[in-house]
């Protein structure tokens, strides 16, 4: 809640501002790659779920809002929504449970709206109308901060909303500019999280460099033996993933900036980079 505060506080009076999931990504057919939440989203309010849409509703000082005299308002004035999937019984047997509508007004945003991702582009175009009607006189104008080329299938279903901006000139801006200073700064409780990581990799670190070596002796073992080593080193150690691919670059490919074939046989001697 603390976060979603100072992001409102960051927003322009009569601004809607979006805020999209990452898109699924495949292997092949039906086998996915394992999905990692946008950062942004996830910042803001820890929703996992692929399938889903976080709206913040600024409205100006001709709806209500209580204007603070230097171009934003107040965070309080600010509205929350969050637009899911509902449970659906049949789906959880195939993935697992979702959230669903009352799970993350429960556990996620228990402060704002949590209503279907279907309603999305009517419920944002009613908010938009709501806005642009009742501003008045004033100068303001609803706004949309929005990453349009976040997720293709979302920006594909928010079309009706993108096409009203459109009608009447809106300039569609970028919402993670808003963010990113926001996540410069962290909280102790970040901090301390960023410290237990560093500690579980130097550990894993050390765990397999002592395993190198008997690794390459054994014969036939290549550069992945050492990365799952060390993945499965920091995820012993409570760690849920990696923060970026693992380089094992040996002998000659060490000097390969950004390696990450893995595929090379380890052999004794071999100076080892790893990253």
């Amino acid at each position: 809640a603390a976060r979603r505060a100072a992001m409102a506080s960051r927003l322009p009076r009569g601004s809607v501002a979006l805020f999209a999931p990452a898109p699924l990504a495949y292997m092949s057919h039906d086998v996915p790659y394992p999905f990692q939440q946008a950062p942004d989203l996830h910042y803001l309010c820890g929703f996992a779920e692929p399938s889903c849409l976080l709206a913040c509703v600024k409205r100006g000082g001709g709806d209500g809002g209580r204007s603070s005299g230097s171009g934003v308002d107040a965070p309080d004035d600010a509205e929350w929504l969050l637009f899911v999937e509902p449970s659906d019984p049949a789906q959880a047997l195939w993935d697992g449970p979702r959230a669903g509508i009352d799970g993350a007004r429960r556990h996620i945003l228990p402060d704002g709206e949590v209503l279907k991702i279907g309603a999305a582009p009517t419920a944002l175009l009613r908010i938009l109308d709501a806005m642009d009607a009742s501003r008045g006189d004033t100068a303001i104008r609803p706004g949309l901060l929005f990453d349009v080329d976040r997720n293709p299938q979302l920006t594909a279903a928010l079309r009706p909303v993108l096409e009203w901006c459109k009608e009447r000139q809106l300039r569609v801006t970028r919402a993670a500019a808003h963010v990113q200073p926001l996540r410069l700064l962290k909280s102790d409780a970040e901090a301390a999280l960023m410290a237990r990581a560093a500690d579980a990799t130097a550990e894993a670190f050390l765990e397999t460099m002592a395993a190198s070596a008997a690794a390459a002796a054994r014969g036939g073992a290549t550069e992945a033996l050492l990365a799952a080593r060390f993945e499965y080193e920091t995820r012993l150690r409570g760690c849920g993933r990696l923060a970026y691919p693992c380089v094992v670059a040996s002998g000659v490919r060490a000097c390969t900036l950004h390696y990450m074939h893995n595929n090379a046989l380890l052999s004794p001697g071999d100076l080892l980079l790893m990253d």
